[in-house]
């Protein structure tokens, strides 16, 4: 199910937790800089609660469940490779790539995890995208968010100090309020972020190991349909970005099957999710459909 994402996980009943259970591996979270060096999970600053940190609902658990499935590779980052294959995946296409910033792993596939009932962790999270929302100042929010995922750093994709992409585990995107290039650099020099782009930086065609990910709202696939066009929009979309090397979220589109369907047929690479296991049911019905 490498084609699903979570949106606004911190939402669920069990955040993090209930992707993974139901092989999405891809995460979104809303954040808040806070004067006291937190980064507070939250869609809006009426919902803060100290006590919901990004480092307590997403950096530690994540970084518990690398070291619990250390892979071979873990001490050289750049060379990890996930294996297995989403039930979803039917055709060779840019679509079932993990989310890397050479746009895609060409050999290398998301797996999709299976977790009990009891949400015990599972038994393999080989690749993981995080999309990390700024709601508050954005050059802070990113220093912010460097600082904490310093126990990840060995897990993380980066561009290295002499330019070169290098794949990890975990790949952290930065989308809502976009901070300066300069702020998106460790202090080492090299670099752990990566940011959400929008159609127009598939017009540009921005700098992929930049902008590895293209995500646009459910609202302009609206305005294209209504001039008959909203299919051809989402394709063309694809197809172009996927030329650059990067993938295409649809974000805000409506949780039904119908919607899902057209886009998986469109080749958008990620479904914005809220309803985990619908989600999961229409792709189990896919599946069927087609053995």
């Amino acid at each position: 199910m490498c084609r699903a994402h979570s949106h606004n996980d911190y939402h669920q009943a069990n955040p993090l937790s209930s992707a993974l259970h139901h092989g999405l591996n891809s995460i979104e979270v809303d954040v808040f800089p806070k004067h006291d060096g937190s980064l507070l999970v939250a869609h809006t600053v009426l919902d803060l609660d100290p006590r919901r940190t990004i480092e307590t609902m997403y950096i530690q658990p994540i970084l518990g469940i690398f070291k619990k499935q250390r892979q071979p590779e873990d001490s050289t980052p750049s060379a990890a490779q996930p294996t297995g294959r989403s039930p979803v995946e039917s055709r060779k296409s840019p679509s079932h790539r993990a989310l890397t910033p050479q746009g895609g792993d060409p050999e290398g596939r998301l797996q999709q995890t299976r977790m009990p009932s009891n949400h015990r962790l599972p038994r393999r999270v080989d690749r993981l995208n995080l999309l990390v929302d700024f709601k508050g100042d954005a050059d802070k929010s990113a220093s912010l968010l460097q600082t904490a995922l310093t126990p990840l750093r060995p897990y993380l994709s980066k561009v290295d100090k002499n330019g070169v992409f290098k794949p990890g585990r975990l790949t952290v995107v930065i989308s809502g309020n976009r901070p300066r290039a300069d702020s998106l650099k460790a202090p080492n020099g090299e670099r752990f972020l990566f940011l959400d782009g929008r159609v127009k930086d598939v017009r540009a065609n921005a700098q992929t190991d930049l902008v590895p990910l293209i995500s646009v709202p459910w609202r302009q696939v609206r305005f294209a349909r209504a001039v008959g066009r909203g299919d051809q929009f989402m394709r063309r979309l694809t197809e172009r970005a996927h030329s650059q090397g990067k993938l295409v979220r649809i974000w805000g589109a409506p949780n039904k099957e119908t919607a899902w369907g057209k886009m998986l047929r469109s080749n958008i690479d990620l479904l914005s999710i809220d309803d985990h296991p619908k989600f999961a049911q229409f792709v189990a019905e896919e599946n069927k459909a087609k053995s």
